[in-house]
């Protein structure tokens, strides 16, 4: 039924130019958010035939200020389907487009692998831990799955559970790469399905944008094991660049993504404490945290929010919060 939709509401809403007149491009206001493309502080129909009259007329193309504002599912083009996106915002289906100002609630969700689950055997994950420095009325649904991609995990139950209870100011860690890999995930650009930086955009931070939710990317953890001398000898190097990128190009297209860029500071700490300290953290994989090791790493994450001044950060509870390089580590 969607798909069938997104095929007929382009021919609708052209029958509709064609019958009401054109509206007419916005040039006195500047746009207030994504969608609006037409400044008129609202999202309506009228900015859905913007769209349409720019793919359809080449003589009404919009103006650059409007391109980028009509581009609400940031994939660099604007398309039939952004103004499907707009559509289902009118009809109420989307809260918007806002990307600059997501009020967060308190409600965390995790995405991610067994760094932020634990994975047995001694191992724990942050994300079992992250709820001891929030204030009380902090929800923490930790829905990492251990061993998981950032392919497979859309194939599970708890990806699923993310998409139909996210609700608008909710906030959802997204953290891949140790398994990616094992995974055959490929690390081409965001527009190459089945890439390392596809599956992050399209099947998360996107997603949660369009929910109203607030997406936080994250590079994965250092492992405690290898030459730590050299960065580009960790396993999951690859995906730790390919996260470090696609935070640089949503900021690039005018997107404030969230990003915690874990992986330099967790092997910082790994080569200030040195390897036989830092074991100490880690399970005897060198990879998983064990219980102390994953609450250095939650209070990591919280500090580095804290210190970004990004609107969660009301959430933490600073009387509990030491500086990570303070930690202990016994």
């Amino acid at each position: 039924m969607k798909c069938l939709i997104r095929h007929i509401l382009p021919g609708l809403l052209i029958a509709a130019l064609l019958c009401t007149g054109f509206p007419k491009s916005a040039a006195a206001d500047p746009v207030r958010f994504y969608g609006d493309l037409d400044g008129s502080g609202a999202i309506t129909l009228r900015d859905a035939l913007l769209v349409l009259k720019h793919i359809a007329f080449p003589e009404a193309r919009l103006q650059d200020s409007q391109l980028d504002s009509a581009d609400v599912n940031r994939d660099g083009h604007v398309t039939a389907e952004d103004a499907y996106e707009i559509f289902l915002c009118v009809l109420g289906k989307t809260p918007g487009f806002n990307y600059n100002d997501i009020s967060t609630n308190g409600t965390v969700w995790i995405a991610s692998d067994s760094i932020a689950a634990g994975a047995g055997s001694g191992t724990a994950g942050w994300g079992n831990y992250i709820g001891n420095y929030l204030l009380p009325d902090a929800v923490i649904h930790n829905t990492a799955v251990a061993g998981t991609t950032s392919l497979t995990f859309t194939q599970e139950e708890n990806y699923q559970t993310i998409l139909s209870q996210l609700q608008a100011g909710d906030v959802v860690f997204i953290c891949f790469g140790h398994n990616d890999t094992k995974g055959g995930t490929s690390n081409k650009d965001s527009s190459t399905p089945g890439s390392f930086k596809y599956n992050l955009k399209h099947y998360y931070i996107d997603p949660v944008y369009r929910k109203g939710a607030q997406p936080i990317l994250m590079s994965s953890p250092a492992r405690c094991g290898g030459i730590i001398e050299d960065e580009t000898t960790q396993y999951h190097y690859t995906y730790i660049k390919a996260a470090q990128e696609l935070a640089e190009e949503y900021h690039a297209a005018g997107v404030p993504l969230p990003f915690i860029d874990m992986f330099p500071m967790t092997l910082a700490e790994i080569r200030y404490l040195g390897k036989d300290t830092s074991y100490r953290r880690y399970h005897k994989d060198q990879i998983h945290y064990n219980p102390t090791g994953a609450r250095f790493a939650a209070q990591l994450i919280l500090t580095s929010i804290k210190n970004a001044g990004w609107d969660f950060a009301k959430y933490i509870d600073e009387s509990k919060l030491t500086d990570p390089r303070s930690y202990p580590h016994d």
